[in-house]
């Protein structure tokens, strides 16, 4: 059984890894590993694809109302 510590670390790596090689973290969970660390590796890739996300669509609402108030 994984720490909460363990899982913690995992998290944050997922979410790392897939910031800078999301086809390494594809190739990590693409095989058959169902443990608690893998799940939150899995946990962290996906945060950090919905925070990258959601900071695109701030990025184009900004651009939007900026236009918006030039006109």
């Amino acid at each position: 059984m994984a720490t909460d510590e363990q899982i913690a670390m995992a998290f944050n790596a997922g979410y790392t890894m897939q910031q800078y090689d999301p086809e390494l973290v594809e190739k990590l969970l693409s095989t058959d590993n169902d443990n608690e660390i893998a799940q939150a590796l899995t946990q962290g890739a996906k945060q950090s694809h919905k925070d990258k996300i959601f900071q695109q669509q701030q990025a184009r609402k900004e651009r939007n109302q900026t236009k918006l108030k030039g006109r």
